[in-house]
């Protein structure tokens, strides 16, 4: 139910004007969809596959994965004229799975509904929801209850039936394994 990756401090990227706090844009976001049907001729829609985005090199408002084995493609980009915060999902071929623009600057855990409501010949991923988070509170939970946090902590992020953001905590080296309801 949930990724495992290993939590490291958020590093700041370049400035995006449209981010939330243009001078705390992150350099990774995280983005994890759930929920999304399947239409004939389409493959299994990540769903609850954690993926890493990177802010782009030459725009500060685009964050991308690293195409790797899964061959997904994932992208979200914060636009102005007017403010929106836009995320797709593609297949290794082009195929849509997932569009989603909210209105203004998305926040940590904000949550895109899938636009694509019927499976065309391009779109081939239906309904299905979106979360994006980028650690703010990842340490924010693990300073306000002083878990430790020295390279042996892990995390898995998952999300309820209601949409609320599930973070799991685990240490080796402490025998540590914590479940946490996130409410901002």
């Amino acid at each position: 139910m949930g990724t495992r990756i290993e939590p490291e401090p958020p590093s700041p990227g370049d400035n995006c004007a449209w981010f939330i706090t243009p001078a705390s844009t992150p350099v990774k976001i995280y983005a994890m969809f759930w929920s999304i049907g399947n239409c004939p001729g389409g493959v299994e829609p990540p769903n609850y596959h954690l993926f890493s985005l990177f802010q782009d090199d030459v725009n500060a408002c685009l964050f991308r994965n690293v195409l790797g084995a899964l061959g997904w493609q994932v992208q979200l980009q914060f636009v102005g004229g007017p403010q929106r915060s836009v995320i797709h999902l593609w297949d290794n071929v082009g195929n849509a799975y997932f569009y989603n623009a909210l209105a203004g600057a998305a926040d940590e855990h904000d949550v895109f509904t899938n636009e694509i409501i019927a499976c065309t010949l391009d779109d081939l991923g239906i309904g299905g929801f979106a979360m994006i988070f980028w650690l703010d509170a990842v340490y924010t939970i693990l300073n306000a209850l002083n878990l430790p946090n020295d390279g042996h902590t892990f995390m898995e992020f998952s999300v309820t039936d209601e949409k609320k953001p599930v973070y799991k905590f685990c240490n080796t080296r402490w025998l540590l394994n914590k479940k946490i309801l996130y409410s901002p």
